[in-house]
């Protein structure tokens, strides 16, 4: 093989190295910040054959929200809270009694709200431009009804295979649309929703005593949920990949991790021609992206031995001679 030959694929493998590692870095600290990484959105915003496979494992936040906005939800979650904080507290009976005139007091001002409310909204353009937007005082209920009738919507778009059979995006705008509407409903109705459990909340602190306002709440614990496992393996496996690739260790190994990931990725939200753009999408591609470049790249990679050449696998070959024998050139060259 060419000298210049081998040092390239030797950049190409530090340059993917750093890339993998570096996201995996990037994501490993975001998990000390006040947003840290989660794969649901990209899974959530997927429009390819695996996306549609996944999104079956993820919770549904349009779901969750509308199962929550219901009279009976509102009761049971208000007494939950109340039972929670007396319990974390340790109410007296006579806290425990006021504790239950702010619930009666609360859970009637909420689901009065959530029955009658009014709310000044407004519906944009259905071209999904800023102008020509609509402000309609909307009760609650009608306020859910518009929400639900997006819902639809947007099912019914994405279920029509007339881009596909075209082989073209043709609702790209109204998509976009009456994603961004989905989105700004769901927020508002949810700090609608926040807003009054906080007012309850808040009268339930005035109730405490100096001594009980010194204790944290204790809440009870979040049961770790598919989309968890999901998101550490992605942590763990990029993070391994880019140092496997970066210090040349495992190489093969690494590259053959990093084929799979990549091919993920790209099945999960393909650049064919026909499918909604995702937001926040780099560039534009048609068939070939960034994920499919790298990805055949690490398919070169793996042919070769450009750990051995520089990195911790010739040093490993070395040491351990039987180990790691498949050689992609004969034994008498190099580089």
């Amino acid at each position: 093989m060419n000298r210049y030959t081998g040092i390239s694929l030797i950049l190409l493998r530090l340059i993917i190295g750093w890339h993998f590692l570096f996201e995996g870095l990037h994501k490993i600290h975001s998990l000390y910040t006040p947003k840290p990484f989660s794969s649901e959105i990209y899974f959530r915003e997927s429009s390819g054959p695996l996306g549609k496979f996944m999104k079956g494992f993820l919770p549904d936040p349009d779901a969750d929200l509308l199962a929550k906005l219901d009279e009976k939800s509102i009761t049971t979650d208000w007494n939950n809270t109340v039972k929670d904080f007396s319990s974390s507290y340790q109410f007296s009976p006579e806290q425990a009694k006021s504790a239950d005139e702010v619930l009666e007091k609360n859970l009637k001002t909420a689901t009065a709200w959530f029955k009658e409310g009014k709310k000044e909204i407004e519906i944009p353009s259905p071209d999904g431009k800023s102008t020509g937007t609509l402000k309609i005082n909307y009760s609650i209920p009608q306020w859910l009804a518009y929400y639900k009738s997006k819902l639809e919507e947007l099912d019914k778009i994405r279920a029509d295979d007339r881009s596909w059979y075209l082989g073209k995006e043709l609702d790209k705008a109204r998509i976009a649309a009456t994603r961004a509407d989905i989105t700004k409903g769901r927020k508002e109705l949810t700090d609608e929703y926040d807003s009054q459990k906080t007012a309850l909340t808040s009268d339930l602190q005035k109730l405490l005593t100096a001594e009980q306002k010194a204790k944290a709440l204790q809440t009870p614990e979040k049961k770790v949920g598919f989309i968890h496992w999901i998101n550490l393996m992605t942590i763990l496996g990029i993070t391994a990949i880019g140092a496997g690739l970066f210090l040349g260790l495992f190489t093969r190994i690494a590259c053959l991790g990093g084929i799979g990931f990549l091919a993920m990725t790209y099945f999960t939200i393909p650049p064919f021609p026909w499918l909604p753009v995702p937001p926040l999408n780099e560039g534009n591609y048609v068939f070939v992206n960034k994920n499919l470049v790298e990805m055949f790249a690490m398919m070169v990679l793996v042919t070769t031995n450009s750990g051995r050449w520089f990195g911790l696998d010739g040093l490993l070959a070395n040491l351990l001679p039987s180990c790691c024998t498949w050689d992609s050139e004969p034994k008498n060259k190099s580089v």
